[in-house]
C-alpha cells in the first residue's frame, strides 16, 4: 500500500529523497506511518481527510504492529482487532479499496477463528464437567459399596460369633445336665459316692463347686 501510495503521487518523491528512501518499495509501514505523522501538510492533500485524533491513533497503531513483531510482544485478540481496525482506516486515508477489502477479509477470517475457538473451548469445557460429575457420581456410588460391604462383613462377624456362644452355652447346658443326672441318681451321699460323682465329672469336664465365689 505504502509502497504503491508513493509511486502513484509525484509529490512524495521529496519527502523519499528526505529520507534516504531510493525508491518507493524502501518504504517501510512504520517508517512512512512516522512520515505522515511528523509532515502532516506535505501529504494533506493526497491523504483522505480524518479527525485529527483518530488519525494519530490510527497511525500510532500501525507503526507498533512492525515493532511488536519484531520484538514478538505478545497480542491480545482486543490487540489484534485493533490493529485491524487501524489498518482499515490507513488503507481509507490512502484511498486503497483493495487493501481495505483485503484486511476487512483478513478481519472477518480471524473473528471466524476466534468464535470457532470460543465454541471448541466451551464445547470441552461441558466434555470436562460431564466428565468430572461422572467421577464425582462413580466415587459416591464406590464409597456406597464399600460401606455396604464392610456393614455385611461386620454382621456376619456377629452372626458367626453369636452362633459359637450359642454352641457353646448349649454344650455347658448338656454336660451340666448329664452332671445333675448322675447327682440325682445316688441314693447316699458317702464319701465314696462323693469320689465316683466328681470322677464322673472330671470325665465330662464338669467340675461341680469348681471355682466358685466363696
Amino acid at each position: 500500500m505504502c509502497e504503491n501510495f508513493g509511486a502513484k503521487h509525484y509529490q512524495c518523491q521529496p519527502l523519499l529523497e528526505k529520507h534516504g528512501w531510493i525508491e518507493p518499495k524502501s518504504l517501510e509501514l512504520h517508517s512512512w506511518c512516522r512520515v505522515i505523522l511528523n509532515c502532516p501538510d506535505d501529504l494533506s492533500s493526497l491523504l483522505a481527510a480524518v479527525h485529527e485524533e483518530k488519525r494519530r491513533d490510527i497511525l500510532n497503531t500501525c507503526a507498533n504492529i512492525r515493532h511488536s513483531a519484531v520484538y514478538r510482544r505478545p497480542q491480545d485478540v482486543e490487540s489484534i482487532f485493533r490493529s485491524l481496525e487501524a489498518g482499515i482506516g490507513l488503507a481509507k486515508m490512502h484511498r486503497d479499496t483493495t487493501v481495505v477489502q483485503h484486511i476487512q477479509s483478513l478481519q472477518s477470517d480471524f473473528q471466524a477463528i476466534i468464535k470457532e475457538t470460543w465454541s471448541r473451548k466451551h464445547a470441552l469445557s461441558d466434555k470436562l464437567q460431564t466428565r468430572l460429575e461422572q467421577i464425582s457420581t462413580e466415587q459416591a456410588r464406590l464409597k456406597q459399596t464399600a460401606m455396604q460391604d464392610a456393614k455385611a462383613e461386620v454382621d456376619n462377624a456377629f452372626r458367626e460369633a453369636g452362633a459359637r456362644l450359642a454352641d457353646c452355652v448349649n454344650a455347658m447346658a448338656h454336660k451340666m445336665a448329664s452332671a445333675a443326672e448322675v447327682v440325682s441318681g445316688s441314693d447316699n451321699f458317702s464319701e465314696p459316692d462323693i469320689d465316683n460323682i466328681l470322677l464322673e465329672a472330671e470325665k465330662t469336664e464338669i467340675a461341680p463347686f469348681a471355682e466358685l465365689p466363696g
